[in-house]
């Protein structure tokens, strides 16, 4: 559990020394949405913790929904993504399977616990990724949480 800990500390400094992209054209809105040149692009097949969510771990809540930004955040850095448009989703967002320096953003979240495969769309595409998380405790998985579309349907509901 203390290796975790550890892990978890290093990610969070790491992250916090990359609070913001460089790339005047890319901006994290969360962990599964971006903007490149303004135009809104939703991560392919994945969902992440919506950016105030809160999860619990060792009976302590903590900013999950903040943390999976900035995980993503570090793995775009300074560099300008390049994707490819899968859908259009209801909100008139582009849905594509983003990279950067070849790495594929969806997997690269999920493979770190901080994503979860979106299996209604992406159809079990990251489920190899997140049974090695959900085995090796990273992320979410060494946590206590609600599905990213559970704690939107949730929120949805004690709105109305």
């Amino acid at each position: 559990m203390k290796s975790l800990c550890a892990v978890t500390v290093v990610v969070l400094i790491l992250c916090a020394s990359v609070s913001t992209i460089a790339a005047d054209n890319v901006s994290v809105i969360d962990g599964d949405t971006i903007k490149i040149d303004g135009r809104t692009i939703r991560l392919w097949g994945i969902d992440a913790p919506e950016l105030y969510q809160t999860c619990e771990r060792e009976g302590k809540p903590f900013q999950c929904g903040e943390i999976a930004r900035e995980v993503l955040k570090s793995f775009i850095q300074n560099d300008t993504p390049q994707c490819t448009k899968k859908a259009t989703d209801r909100y008139k967002r582009t849905v594509a399977q983003c990279t950067v320096d070849g790495v594929d953003l969806g997997s690269a979240m999920v493979n770190l616990g901080w994503a979860l495969d979106y299996e209604h769309y992406s159809k079990g595409f990251y489920a190899f990724e997140q049974g090695k998380a959900q085995a090796k405790k990273r992320g979410l998985w060494n946590a206590k949480f609600t599905t990213p579309w559970g704690w939107r349907k949730d929120h949805r509901r004690s709105k109305h």
